[in-house]
């Protein structure tokens, strides 16, 4: 488990037990968190908080059950709450940590001989499972766990999540370091016996680069297919990385990890996105050559390593037969900009990749630092070109990035653009979720290809997935929302099913129908569709009519009014206390639309049995006093009980609206025409007696560069800028194309 799972799971994990009016009283208030932060992490200590939360019943979930029956010593109880853990889940080594330790009461020895023991009876993919454990950063778990305890110091009274959170990092810390350091020499003598391993593999490139990687293969000469995985995120464990390419193996393919330049083993300078084209290719180029390899290979990755492959296709190798990319980024793109829009979300990310050879966590995850950058950038109004003023210390990378505000040559040479796609003819299967961060850049690869490629063989598989869920196994629930019971996917085995199709013959995978397969949420079902244009071409047009009664509402129409009506957004930007364009999907289901600022449209009641299917678009005709704006429409679901689930959102500047190359600024004063079409995929059955809602406001708050209008460069304008408010008056013949379906 890396440091993103970890602080996933202790958010999740908070939410579950956000029960504020309880505090922890008498031994269990007074611990003292000093000694016990310098002792050698003494669980017995922490028994009375167990005791107490068993006592009360507070924990309804068997992770937390586990844990704290492992704090009070009940092991049965412990044992009983992993059973019907790993049973749930259908995870047979979840929490296998665990199981060692309390199986072999705590003994170093005992836990070896355990795990070597059960080893000896499983199969290489059942192994690849077990290994899990041991990618457990050991030195950032205990960061973390510095960082809670030092929070909850000093606190007259200790809240139950606040508690909890101690809890579970203190015992999970305390079980990961006992088992991994008494497995170390047996999971190396295990994997050792199961498969040749090379974890510093050197291969130079015809630029002088050389790239590191890692290959994994079983111990037979027999050429095999490759299973590629490209990457920047050089773990700092090495079995983290390593453990890909033994599942790989495990699959029956040679497995290989690949590492961007400066990564791991790499002499070269961390150039983030820029050298992928070449240096995948030349990774690729290798494996080609290689005795074990029978000349073919398949690449597969998320988030970063999505991005890799498209950067391969670029210039298409003939080795390369198939991708799979996971919630693909397209840089310049989805990050950090957004439609132009430059966004705060991944300001630390180039200190997470680049300042070392693995990953900077310590970094990366301050998110109280953080935190205050964002907000203290936004409350000072300095031009956003300045962070680097307000944050301390340099960050080059954002300052070349914001160079280039256009998706210009210097994006355009990353990935493959234009007609560049007509050349790529491999299969593609593009995996990515409605609630992920980076959908807009995964459909974004898949419009241009097949916008270029028609026949290309491109496939797109999505649902209510995150950045996460999308790129492992997806869980039940995702912020707040349960989703339906065929939702679930499981990314990895529908991988291999796929290289298994392409690169060995094998069936396509079930869930495969047709160029797009999407989950309808609400009708638990899987549906199919020739194309995301197909999906998008059953739209109805809504207008976005004014009501003159209510300044801020009014309703979303079939049918445009004869006479021209206004509504009208007016910020002023110097008013630092307000927040603006809240269109960030958390929760998925909230109940304060009403209260939010921006201009609120709402349909009448739909017909039974409609649904929402594809990408929302549409056209805004406006009058502004400004040169330019950056604006959000975001669309809701309205509940008969009036709670509103977010459906999808579009955020992006005016002036690059009818291009991401071509700035075209307002005229002030003078109607103007804002198509946009760059927007989130969803598809929703609507329950009975809903409406539909969408909220239009401009794009003003901490997590964003702020766009004064002027005309300049955005990056340069400040508070200064704002000599007076924005006006924008959006026009009744404005419309939103809205992927309709009904019975």
């Amino acid at each position: 488990m890396n440091m993103t799972q970890i602080l996933h799971l202790a958010l999740r994990l908070t939410l579950l037990f956000a029960l504020s009016g309880i505090s922890i009283d008498g031994d269990a208030s007074s611990f003292d968190y000093q000694t016990w932060l310098q002792s050698d992490h003494d669980i017995k200590q922490l028994k009375p908080w167990a005791e107490h939360l068993l006592a009360d019943d507070i924990p309804d979930n068997d992770e937390d059950l586990l844990r704290l029956h492992t704090i009070t010593g009940n092991t049965e109880q412990a044992l009983a709450s992993l059973r019907s853990l790993q049973q749930s889940n259908g995870q047979r080594f979840k929490f296998l940590h665990y199981e060692l330790v309390l199986r072999a009461g705590n003994q170093s020895e005992s836990i070896a001989a355990l795990l070597s023991s059960a080893l000896l009876e499983m199969s290489d993919l059942d192994a690849w499972s077990a290994y899990e454990f041991a990618t457990y950063d050991l030195t950032s778990g205990r960061t973390y766990l510095d960082w809670l305890i030092g929070h909850a110091r000093g606190r007259d009274e200790l809240q139950v999540p606040v508690a909890m959170r101690v809890l579970r990092q203190a015992i999970d810390l305390s079980v990961y370091t006992l088992a991994i350091e008494a497995t170390s020499e047996v999971l190396t003598a295990d994997q050792t016996r199961r498969f040749h391993i090379q974890q510093d593999v050197l291969i130079h490139g015809e630029d002088g680069v050389v790239l590191s990687a890692m290959v994994v293969r079983k111990r037979h000469k027999k050429p095999q297919a490759t299973a590629l995985e490209f990457t920047i995120y050089a773990n700092p464990v090495p079995l983290a990385n390593l453990r890909s390419a033994i599942r790989s193996a495990a699959e029956g393919y040679v497995g290989v990890v690949g590492f961007s330049r400066g990564k791991r083993s790499s002499p070269n300078p961390i150039a983030p996105y820029e050298h992928e084209v070449t240096d995948v290719n030349t990774v690729i180029d290798w494996i080609s050559e290689q005795p074990w390899s029978d000349g073919q290979v398949g690449m597969y990755g998320g988030s970063y390593n999505g991005f890799s492959q498209w950067a391969a296709l670029k210039n298409p190798n003939n080795a390369l037969k198939t991708i799979v990319p996971y919630v693909a980024a397209m840089p310049g793109q989805g990050l950090p900009m957004e439609n132009n829009v430059f966004l705060m979300a991944n300001y630390a990310w180039p200190y997470y990749v680049s300042n070392n050879s693995t990953l900077d966590n310590d970094t990366y995850y301050d998110s109280d630092h953080w935190n205050a950058l964002r907000q203290n950038l936004f409350e000072s109004g300095r031009p956003f070109r300045q962070v680097d003023a307000v944050e301390g210390p340099a960050n080059p990378w954002l300052q070349k990035w914001l160079a280039h505000p256009s998706f210009d040559e210097y994006w355009q040479s990353m990935v493959p653009f234009g007609t560049e796609y007509e050349r790529i003819n491999i299969p593609v299967l593009s995996i990515t979720g409605y609630y992920d961060d980076g959908q807009i850049s995964a459909l974004q690869f898949l419009n241009e290809h097949l916008s270029n490629n028609p026949a290309a063989p491109h496939y797109l598989v999505i649902g209510p997935y995150d950045h996460f869920g999308a790129q492992g196994i997806s869980p039940p629930t995702l912020r707040g929302y349960t989703l339906d019971e065929v939702a679930p996917i499981n990314t990895p085995e529908l991988t291999y099913q796929w290289l298994n199709h392409v690169l060995k013959g094998a069936a396509k995978p079930d869930l495969i129908k047709a160029r797009v397969n999407y989950q309808r949420m609400g009708d638990n079902q899987w549906h199919h569709a020739d194309s995301l244009n197909a999906l998008n071409q059953g739209t109805e047009r809504w207008y976005l009519q004014a009501d003159q009664q209510q300044e801020q509402t009014g309703q979303l129409r079939r049918v445009a009014k004869q006479q021209a009506t206004a509504s009208t957004l007016t910020v002023d930007f110097t008013d630092r206390g307000q927040s603006r364009n809240n269109y960030y999907p958390y929760p998925i289901i909230s109940d304060d639309l009403e209260q939010r600022p921006g201009l609120l449209f709402t349909s009448a009641p739909m017909q039974e049995g409609s649904s929402i299917n594809g990408q929302f678009s549409g056209n805004l005709v406006v009058t502004s006093n400004k040169r330019d704006f950056d604006f959000g429409i975001t669309l809701y679901e309205v509940l008969a009980d009036g709670r509103a689930f977010h459906l999808a959102y579009y955020l992006g500047r005016a002036s690059y609206a009818a291009s991401l190359s071509e700035r075209t600024l307002l005229e002030p004063g003078v109607p103007t025409e804002i198509a946009f079409t760059r927007t989130r995929m969803v598809s929703k059955k609507i329950a009975d007696g809903s409406r539909i809602a969408a909220i239009l406001d401009i794009n003003f708050n901490a997590f964003a560069q702020v766009n004064y209008g002027t005309g300049g460069d955005v990056s340069d304008e400040s508070i200064s800028d704002a000599d007076e408010p924005l006006k924008v008056m959006v026009s009744s013949a404005s419309y939103i194309d809205i992927p309709v379906q009904r019975q």
